[in-house]
């Protein structure tokens, strides 16, 4: 076992283990089930079981490691996270509808009932799964061995290029809207690096996407879904020098609020956020445990 702790306690290692096994179980059950990739919400759920699996199993071979140490912890502060990611987007969309009235948008109240529907569940789901998967992606286990070896702003930076680099294959993206993806990143690496848990990041990230669509009416990502949002935010009475402002074809992430919002939130986070005391001992007694094997 002294072994394997010594193993795992190397950066790359879990690195090229989370990337490696991720991949050959992923593609593994999409050459078993050809048509598994044309049901987006099953897929979406496979891959976030898939990852949380080899974030969990990698963990387990590490010295001093609980099964919440890779940041899916289950406590008063994960619920504590959630809520506090949903009322910061609550604060942002409320901005954008103030500010879009303000500038002459007009907004269309669909109703409840064309809206809340069994589509409309599905989609909630689908949203939340490649949100949470993204976050674990991101900012679980990469993340935390890149930052082991090269800290964490040099981490941030580096794989908040990557995630925007993959966007880059989205409809309609331009420079704004991969700068502001660039920013999403470093704020939802400040999310794990203050908290560390991903909660935070997940719940921002889950009620962003899904609020941009179904309140705002606004692409994610310059990605369309076929449901009806509850609320739309037309631009069409605001001039067309303007529409930098709130967003374009690629959705609400195009405009500049949400560039203004997104450096906003990220100096909030890394001012206020504070850190679960139960998993941040975890991560500690496994720090000094793997020093000893780094050490050698």
């Amino acid at each position: 076992m002294e072994q394997i702790f010594s193993f795992q306690s190397k950066w790359y290692i879990r690195v090229i283990e989370f990337i490696t096994l991720n991949f050959l179980i992923i593609f593994s059950l999409s050459f078993i089930f050809p048509t598994l990739n044309s049901n987006q919400l099953l897929f979406s759920f496979i891959i976030f079981v898939t990852l949380n699996f080899v974030s969990y199993l990698i963990n387990f071979f590490r010295a001093e490691s609980k099964y919440n140490s890779f940041g899916l912890n289950f406590d008063k502060f994960a619920i504590k996270h959630f809520f506090q990611g949903k009322l910061l987007v609550v604060f942002c969309m409320i901005l954008i509808l103030v500010l879009g009235s303000l500038l002459n948008a007009k907004i269309y109240y669909n109703g409840l009932t064309n809206t809340i529907t069994y589509s409309f569940l599905l989609f909630t789901f689908q949203v939340f799964f490649q949100a949470a998967s993204e976050e674990l992606m991101f900012r679980g286990i990469v993340f935390q061995a890149f930052s082991q070896k090269f800290g964490d702003i040099t981490s941030a930076i580096f794989l908040s290029l990557v995630f925007a680099a993959l966007h880059l294959m989205n409809p309609n993206i331009n420079t704004i809207s991969f700068i502001n993806v660039f920013l999403a990143g470093i704020f939802f690496s400040a999310c794990y690096i203050k908290t560390k848990s991903l909660w935070l990041g997940i719940s921002f990230h889950f009620f962003w996407n899904w609020s941009e669509f179904i309140l705002l009416g606004s692409p994610i990502s310059g990605l369309n879904f076929s449901i009806k949002p509850l609320i739309e935010l037309k631009l069409l009475n605001i001039s067309p020098n303007l529409y930098w402002i709130l967003g374009g074809k690629f959705g609400i992430e195009e405009g500049i609020i949400t560039t203004i919002l997104l450096i906003s939130l990220t100096f909030f986070v890394l001012k206020y956020a504070k850190y679960s005391p139960y998993i941040s001992s975890t991560l500690l007694k496994m720090e000094y445990a793997e020093s000893k094997y780094i050490t050698k």
